[in-house]
């Protein structure tokens, strides 16, 4: 009998589904774009809402929230390859005592080290002059209930299933964007925003919650205990300098630039950051692949060669399509009404080789090298010396300064791995 052309379709759908970069590629992106679009609407919707000095604040509380986060990378691949273990050892009713046993530890251990930095942030934003005690608290009750909150993303990946984890992507990135408006519209300040944020979360740790409530069975299952995560701590080290990297020009104009010159710079980075964050769940979906363990070396390369080429190929690919909506996205309405043009276009440039870095980097976790990424730190003090000893006061010197940052990082990593001579960290 002939095949239905339905079933042609079905079969090329899943068909060596496991191993295909570019269809798992497709069906993420196809989930994760309308939530990291309700993403970007906050930050479009607080621009056009606060005064340009104020969504400088709101946007650097968002920076540093995001590096507080960027340990959730390594930790979701360590934990998901916990519950896979748990999985094959006792079967699906085993996840629900896994999953227990990782959020109790987040929780904990979570607890206490956003305590320690909620005090840290409190005395050195008292010594730096940042004004608003209540927006370093906020900074870290995000980040910290965002990991409790990616407990549920690590269930769903080890379960495999691709639909529901984008449906929690997009539900949490619509009820961040609901609650931040609702928090922007009821206060009017950066910290009713931010109070928004947080309940987001705190809804979905519920949600998640209530799910395995109504799961009891293997609730006391014996899964044995998490792997000690010791052994991690060079990669997140690693990994949080690649995402401070990403952002350092942020960090850094927070405190060189006048206040309302940093709202404009701050909103002309929204579309080019924008990118990188869109890129950020591919990678948590394709790097796992490469920790298979599988005794097939030459398929493992061919794969992470793969990835790379479509990480770096949707880099430059919406660098483009922004260079091609500028007109509507930048500057006037409907666009983001503080953006800069110009400055933007200065910003994008530095994507693709952000993107490369993130790569060669994530590839350096991948193969138990960690400690390559303390390369970073050459380009990230270069860049803070540099802004200090010029006296950066303009937008446009500070986009140029960070984007000849970001080819030094490039070309540290690629030097690396190309000049045989250099000393290997292993």
């Amino acid at each position: 009998m002939a095949e239905t052309p339905v079933g042609s379709l079905k079969r090329l759908l899943v068909t060596d589904y496991e191993t295909s970069v570019f269809r798992r590629t497709l069906l993420l992106l196809a989930l994760i774009i309308p939530a990291f679009a309700a993403n970007f609407l906050v930050l479009y919707i607080s621009a056009h809402w606060l005064g340009a000095a104020e969504f400088g604040v709101f946007y650097a509380a968002n920076t540093i929230s995001n590096i507080l986060f960027s340990g959730s990378l390594i930790l979701n691949l360590a934990f998901t390859r916990y519950l896979s273990g748990v999985l094959t050892a006792h079967g699906s009713s085993g996840l629900v005592a896994g999953t227990r046993k990782i959020q109790h530890t987040v929780l904990w251990w979570g607890g206490w080290t956003a305590t320690g930095l909620a005090l840290c942030g409190l005395i050195a934003g008292n010594q730096l002059g940042v004004r608003s005690a209540i927006v370093i608290v906020l900074i870290v009750l995000d980040a910290f209930t965002a990991y409790v909150g990616d407990v549920g993303r690590v269930l769903l990946q080890t379960a495999r299933r691709t639909l529901a984890l984008g449906f929690y992507t997009l539900v949490w990135m619509i009820l961040r964007l609901l609650l931040c408006i609702a928090g922007l519209l009821w206060f009017g300040t950066v910290w009713g925003a931010l109070a928004g944020i947080v309940l987001s979360s705190l809804l979905m740790i519920a949600a998640v919650n209530f799910v395995l409530l109504r799961c009891p069975s293997g609730a006391n299952e014996p899964v044995g205990k998490l792997p000690t995560l010791t052994g991690e701590l060079p990669a997140l080290f690693g990994y949080g300098l690649l995402v401070t990297v990403s952002n350092l020009d942020i960090l850094v104009g927070y405190f060189a630039l006048p206040s309302v010159s940093f709202g404009i710079y701050a909103a002309s980075s929204i579309l080019p950051k924008a990118i990188l964050t869109v890129l950020l769940p591919l990678q948590q979906m394709l790097f796992p692949h490469m920790l298979s363990g599988r005794s097939n070396k030459q398929a493992d390369q061919r794969f992470r060669r793969k990835a790379a080429l479509v990480v770096i190929g949707l880099a430059v690919a919406g660098t483009l399509f922004t260079v091609l909506i500028e007109p509507l996205a930048c500057g006037e309405a409907p666009g983001i009404l503080l953006c800069r043009p110009s400055l933007m276009n200065i910003i994008l440039l530095g994507v693709a080789p952000l993107a490369l870095v993130r790569v060669l980097l994530l590839e350096d976790i991948v193969n138990h090298r960690p400690f390559r990424a303390f390369l970073l730190l050459i380009p990230l003090v270069g860049f803070a010396v540099w802004t200090r000893r010029t006296a950066v006061s303009q937008e446009a010197l500070m986009a140029w300064g960070y984007l000849g940052c970001c080819l030094v990082a490039v070309l540290l990593l690629v030097g690396h791995r190309l000049v045989p001579s250099l000393p290997r960290a292993n």
